[in-house]
């Protein structure tokens, strides 16, 4: 079973690097790449993304040669398929100022979301906005650095869980309710007590200048999950040379019902 959180800070990333990795997409990929514009650091952020969740697919699987993402719509794998694979692989990136994650999971659906710091914006009013009148008091009376930390926590784990259900924000915030407690935080979904194979499994990432979520569902997959993740090793597939290696992160379960 497969169930990885990767990270990786692309800031510092040599020039050639999009040259060379540029190689690695699709058809349909470059063509988007195109219309986005290569050298505009939205085009940057698309490159690297699709670059590391192909380091890290490659890395499970290494006798798979080349990876055909989704150019389009939310992100997964067209080919190999998964009776090539043995197994259905689901993926999701998200990528912030120059920060990128992405997930991998064998047995369920998975999302993920990462902010950089310092948040932009009004937080008190985007909550009022977005969120339920349960998360929006708990936020009320927070300390200022105390509140714009939780609602990182709330927003990425929101984000990560509509991506995980594909239907983005359309799907609606408050489909998902995280608040903090005297016992650490509380979660409800639209589908707890359905089914318990869509119960999903909340983590979340507390980096010196990022804050990020994740998303599991068919949370048994976690079962066996170590509790940290090694740096990973060179790959063949990129130049060792300007390959600056993304990591397997540590994570904290917030929440498994």
């Amino acid at each position: 079973m497969i169930t990885q959180l990767w990270l990786a800070d692309t800031r510092k990333w040599p020039n050639e690097c999009p040259q060379i990795w540029a190689q690695q997409l699709s058809r349909g990929e470059k063509r988007r790449l195109e219309r986005i514009s290569p050298r505009s650091p939205v085009g940057r952020e698309y490159l690297f993304g699709r670059t590391v969740l192909r380091y890290a697919l490659s890395q499970n699987f290494p006798d798979i040669a080349s990876w055909e993402l989704a150019a389009e719509g939310p992100t997964r794998v067209q080919n190999p398929t998964s009776n090539q694979l043995g197994t259905e692989i689901h993926v999701n990136l998200s990528h912030s100022r120059g920060w990128i994650m992405c997930v991998l999971c064998s047995t369920g659906a998975c999302g993920c979301d990462i902010e950089a710091l310092p948040r932009r914006g009004d937080t008190q009013r985007i909550a009022s906005r977005y969120f339920t009148a349960k998360e929006v008091d708990a936020l009320k009376y927070m300390e200022q650095d105390v509140r714009n930390d939780a609602f990182l926590t709330m927003w990425t784990l929101k984000e990560a869980y509509l991506k995980a259900r594909k239907t983005g924000i359309a799907g609606g915030l408050g489909s998902l309710e995280v608040v903090p407690g005297a016992e650490g935080w509380q979660a409800r979904s639209d589908l707890a007590g359905l089914d318990s194979d869509l119960s999903p499994a909340l983590y979340r990432y507390a980096g010196a200048e990022t804050r990020a979520a994740a998303v599991f569902f068919r949370p048994e997959a976690l079962a066996t999950r170590p509790e940290s993740f090694e740096v990973i090793c060179k790959n063949r597939m990129f130049q060792p040379r300007v390959m600056h290696k993304p990591e397997l992160i540590n994570h904290q379960l917030l929440w498994e019902k």
